[in-house]
């Protein structure tokens, strides 16, 4: 399903860059999305799967997968809306549902990649479709803003790729020679530090470009104005995903988190709650224990109960976090269009 995921995206921008025909242009545009609605159930079905030994179905890659392609729905509709009115050049819809299309899927599979130069590269990817959709006007300003943003996102992917020297440089030390995080995993304690540490630099910094961060959060501010509303709320709202995915893969793995000190707390917690919860109960209550109370602290002891409830709140706040953030942000940056596209057209009749 990849490979053939793949292969029809690079057909869909090929024929959208040279379509001249707004029906043609509408009809491919829905068959992506049928497509790409079709990849995100494919890996939804295949969770925690392996595909071309380059990217994997995990569940932080599913849930942003998800997220983009339920996005993907009320952007297009709005970039229809955008490019019929005003009328746009049948020649910029084209590039801008091309660059649209080379986008989502440039984000979809840096959500998946399961190696440190595979996710670099749609990473970069995503820098040159984002360029053709904030130069969409072909004005002064719009130029202005293409350039900030390819200017200072070159020299963030250039950060990056110097941090990925690093790592390698590290992974030699463990007798490692693979990037795929599974592998940084692997060898998480064997690394050397020096490097790790000199690659956190480098990978950290030229992420904060996508992700929106300080010193590189520059890229972004007119590159989010100059785009057409749809674009930038886009970049608003999805983008940033792809600088956060490349931070986290890379470093939440590599054995800074120790798992036992979390377990360790979280039973620490639960011994004081149950404390407390049996010190304000009436003495009765405390005399005769329930079939409930002793089944609960039956599973209140068991380490991997404890550990299914503490991985199941983490996902289940970090999926209303994701979903939360990125629906607010692209559904004010899209009604901000509208009001403004509004205003436009009343200042033009008048």
């Amino acid at each position: 399903m990849l490979s053939i995921y793949f292969i029809a995206t690079v057909f869909f921008v090929i024929c959208l860059a040279f379509s001249r025909n707004s029906k043609v242009q509408d009809g491919l545009m829905i068959t992506f999305l049928m497509l790409q609605l079709r990849f995100c159930v494919y890996a939804c079905c295949h969770l925690r799967e392996d595909i071309m030994s380059y990217f994997s179905f995990d569940a932080l890659g599913v849930l942003l997968l998800v997220v983009l392609s339920i996005i993907c729905i009320p952007v297009f509709i709005h970039s229809r809306i955008y490019l019929a009115k005003p009328k746009a050049k049948i020649e910029s819809a084209a590039v801008y549902y091309a660059a649209l299309v080379l986008l989502v899927a440039a984000m979809s599979l840096s959500f998946l990649a399961n190696h440190v130069a595979v996710n670099w590269i749609f990473t970069e990817i995503t820098t040159l479709s984002a360029a053709l959709l904030i130069y969409h006007h072909r004005n002064k300003l719009a130029l202005e803003g293409t350039w900030k943003y390819v200017f200072i996102c070159a020299i963030s992917i250039s950060f990056v790729f110097i941090g990925i020297l690093f790592l390698s440089l590290s992974l030699m030390h463990a007798g490692a020679h693979d990037l795929s995080y599974k592998c940084l995993i692997a060898s998480a304690q064997q690394l050397d530090t020096f490097w790790l540490k000199l690659a956190f630099i480098f990978i950290f910094t030229g992420y904060t470009a996508k992700i929106g961060l300080f010193p590189m959060f520059t890229a972004g501010i007119d590159a989010k104005d100059k785009a057409p509303a749809p674009a930038g709320a886009f970049l608003a709202g999805i983008l940033v995903n792809v600088g956060f995915i490349g931070i986290f893969r890379v470093f939440g793995g590599l054995g800074t988190v120790d798992n036992a000190a979390i377990i360790d707390q979280w039973n620490k917690a639960i011994d004081a709650t149950v404390a407390a919860l049996e010190d304000l109960a009436p003495e009765e209550m405390q005399e005769e224990p329930s079939k409930f109370d002793l089944w609960l602290e039956k599973k209140l002891g068991n380490e991997k109960f404890q550990q299914f409830v503490l991985g199941f709140a983490v996902f289940a706040g970090m999926a209303m976090s994701i979903g939360e953030i990125v629906i607010t942000k692209i559904a004010c940056a899209l009604i901000l269009g509208i009001i403004v596209n509004i205003i436009l057209n009343k200042f033009k009749k008048s």
